[in-house]
């Protein structure tokens, strides 16, 4: 028998912002200790864990993101692209992040931002389409299942937990990492304002106001940067900065900040030299940044080394962030890196 399928449910702006208040299955708003593994029986929105995601579209230059000021090779390589040494924001004697990115390093500064160094792909792929594929179904190493690894993350809340997770979207379609084996209403749209501030202060608001997502998924594009880079660069990290910067300011004024965390990345980075349009074409691996519910630092691997598979740092979120077992969701033999 063909399963029914539902139509999908849509509102405007301020309706799904009016109607967040009044939802069902409100979020308890304890402080949870960041190390605490939940009870297969509990939820996170009975705990209140939630996740925010941050995609940068079009394969972010995490060379001159995080960038690795102390290598000459980095310098001899882009003769234009290179950030001086005097602007570069350091976090480590051999890493600093873009003079753009100012707001991310005082919250780095305060403990609060986590950066995770040249993560990436196996079996890397330089199409947008099919490395966006790898990183929201998390199998990069065999055909697309059909099903993203958040989506696989919902099916699992509701098969095992009392209540089960739902999320929210800003994208025009739903992304692919949250697409379940059976397509449910646990998956909503909320209509993107096009601007990344306005809709963290937007999902701050639902959460807030108790709307039952754990999840909720945003997007900032314009990174594929083949041409013309610096400019375009510095402003679209600028907006980034802005925006999760005045998002995490909310959080602590509702304190909120220890019961959401919030993950940026993209899904590929930029080669290290700049081409003759005064870009960089698609790379392979690129930083990951986690805010708010977490004890910040660096880790990582080195620019030039094996990348960290990405898959590890999904690993941590389902396991110590959310209290679910990753290996249902992302097969066996992945190590977690221990960012709790």
């Amino acid at each position: 028998m063909t399963r029914p399928t539902r139509a999908p449910i849509s509102f405007t702006r301020r309706q799904f912002l009016r109607a967040g208040g009044a939802a069902l299955g409100g979020l308890a708003l304890g402080l949870v200790p960041r190390s605490l593994a939940l009870p297969p029986s509990v939820s996170p929105a009975d705990q209140g864990r939630i996740l925010v995601i941050v995609r940068l579209d079009g394969g972010n230059d995490g060379i001159n993101t995080l960038i690795p000021f102390a290598d000459p090779a980095y310098h001899r390589l882009r003769p234009t692209l290179a950030v001086p040494v005097r602007d570069v924001l350091p976090v480590s004697p051999d890493l600093g992040l873009h003079p753009a990115c100012k707001g991310l390093h005082a919250l780095y500064g305060s403990g609060r931002l986590r950066l995770i160094a040249n993560v990436g792909c196996p079996r890397p792929s330089r199409s947008h389409f099919h490395a966006l594929e790898k990183w929201e179904t998390a199998t990069p190493e065999t055909a697309a299942t059909g099903t993203g690894w958040l989506g696989r993350y919902l099916d699992w809340t509701a098969a095992n937990q009392r209540t089960p997770a739902s999320a929210v979207h800003f994208t025009s379609e739903s992304p692919l990492a949250l697409r379940t084996a059976n397509p449910t209403a646990r998956v909503r749209r909320h209509p993107s304002a096009g601007d990344l501030a306005t809709d963290l202060r937007d999902t701050a608001q639902l959460i807030e106001a108790r709307h039952p997502a754990s999840l909720y998924c945003l997007s900032l594009g314009g990174f594929d940067t083949h041409a013309h880079q610096a400019t375009a660069h510095a402003q679209l990290l600028g907006k980034l900065d802005d925006a999760l910067r005045g998002f995490q300011q909310t959080l602590n004024q509702q304190q909120l900040a220890p019961q959401v965390l919030t993950m940026v990345w993209s899904e590929f980075g930029r080669t290290m030299e700049e081409n003759a349009s005064l870009g960089t074409d698609h790379g392979s691996s690129g930083p990951v940044f986690l805010m708010g519910g977490i004890r910040g630092g660096l880790n990582g691997a080195a620019p030039g080394t094996d990348p960290v598979d990405f898959r590890r740092i999904y690993a941590d979120i389902l396991e110590d962030w959310f209290g679910c077992p990753s290996e249902p969701i992302l097969g066996p033999g992945l190590e977690k890196l221990a960012l709790a």
